[in-house]
């Protein structure tokens, strides 16, 4: 389907799944908050349940309304679990070397005799 990220046809997609008319005015739930909103008065947006980078799919399925001030602390937790998870695997991966090497290895540029003194290699 492409990539959504909030993007009007988001919206779109997650308007036609949750919208409720009732007396002919659109409602829809907060997903985080679980309080109810009119679609036409409040700001809103919708949320990828699992996040994108995470493997969240671009359904209806995965796509849920939220109200703009709860989506702003839910997307923040999501950035710092998605940044560790980068990191985890670029250092799995051996692109990122730590930047402290463990004493008397190799990349540790020191070496450690066998009566106990450190020297440069």
């Amino acid at each position: 389907m492409g990539e959504l990220r909030n993007s009007t046809k988001a919206r779109k997609i997650c308007f036609d799944t949750h919208a409720v008319c009732r007396s002919g005015r659109f409602y829809m739930t907060c997903h985080l908050c679980k309080r109810e909103f009119d679609v036409e008065i409040a700001t809103w947006e919708a949320e990828h349940v699992v996040p994108w980078a995470l493997g969240g799919k671009d359904d209806a399925s995965n796509l849920a309304p939220v109200h703009w001030e709860c989506h702003k602390p839910k997307t923040a937790e999501d950035v710092k679990i998605i940044s560790k998870g980068r990191r985890v695997y670029a250092k799995r991966l051996g692109i990122k070397r730590s930047k402290r090497p463990m004493m008397g290895s190799k990349r540790s540029g020191f070496r450690k005799k066998m009566d106990g003194t450190v020297e440069r290699r």
